[in-house]
């Protein structure tokens, strides 16, 4: 687990790192743009591809943490049952099966913040990927204005 909330730390660091690098061309592409800065623009928007392929590359990641940690926390819930089926049954040959079956739970009852704990990490990684698959969308998509407006440029200056 201390894996995965490592791994999740990092992607998440890298991630917001990414963010802030995608904003900063973007508004570089954007003042090109307004500026009618057609070398400019290319150049932002070339960064700004090499970035948003680094950042699916992030997103992957983040998606691989939360299926290594959704997948963890089924490991650990059905560990916690086993757990509590095997003291359920060591108790019940000294003592009434309704008390076997309380004193089990009462004894495998500090496995839920562990499990609370993974469920946390696989969901945060998990939005954390959504919003990093999110912003390349969006990103792919200013790119794609971007190249549209470069053409516009380049045919205007051609043009005189």
């Amino acid at each position: 687990m201390a894996d995965s909330i490592q791994d999740y730390d990092q992607v998440s660091k890298d991630i917001i790192n990414l963010k802030s690098q995608i904003r900063e061309k973007v508004d570089e592409a954007t003042i090109a743009s307004e500026q009618g800065n057609d070398e400019g623009l290319s150049k932002a928007l070339n960064s700004l591809a090499r970035i948003n392929s680094g950042l699916g590359q992030k997103a992957a990641m983040a998606k691989y943490v939360s299926r290594l940690a959704a997948r963890a926390l089924e490991k650990l819930k059905e560990e916690k049952k086993t757990k509590r089926s095997e003291k359920t049954l060591e108790y019940s040959k000294t003592q009434a099966v309704g008390k076997s079956e309380h004193q089990a739970r009462v004894d495998t009852a500090h496995m839920e913040t562990e499990i609370d704990e993974f469920f946390k990490t696989s969901n945060l990684a998990m939005l954390l990927a959504d919003e990093a698959d999110d912003l390349t969308y969006r990103t792919d998509t200013f790119l794609k204005m971007g190249q549209s407006r470069l053409s516009l440029l380049k045919g205007d200056k051609h043009r005189g």
